[in-house]
């Protein structure tokens, strides 16, 4: 690997990733992502609470991501939305791994998206901490 590739050998590395993406794409995209996983959750074991909890988190940031851009302050709201959401899905994850483990194979699905929520909920803390401010 020579010094100009990034991380993963590559020429993009998640700096550029993190340079070039704005708070507006950040949480709409986060909120997408949210919405689809509590979907996806829904159609796989018919549970109404994956589909509200993916529909309202999902929707909270896609609002946060609308106004962003027109008041300073929906910054900080986003984030501490993005941190309870955190919160709750390693919460609610580590309920259902403790089911899995416990015997109840029917929680696995739902403990693997909500992980991937909590995954989610992570990355995108971690790129609105490190994007510089404009």
């Amino acid at each position: 690997m020579d010094a100009d590739s990034g991380i993963f050998g590559h020429d993009l590395d998640l700096s550029i990733i993190i340079l070039i993406m704005n708070p507006r794409t950040l949480y709409s995209s986060y909120g997408t992502a949210l919405v689809l996983i509590g979907l996806v959750g829904y159609f796989l074991t018919y549970a109404k609470s994956s589909l509200i909890s993916g529909l309202v988190t999902g929707v909270i940031m896609i609002i946060c991501s609308t106004l962003v851009d027109k008041f300073n302050v929906v910054k900080i709201i986003a984030k501490i939305f993005n941190v309870l959401f955190l919160g709750a899905f390693v919460w609610r994850s580590t309920l259902a791994m403790n089911a899995v483990n416990a015997g109840d194979a029917g929680k696995l699905i739902p403990a693997l998206l909500i992980s991937l929520m909590a995954l989610i909920s992570v990355s995108v803390f971690a790129i609105s901490i490190l994007k510089p401010e404009k």
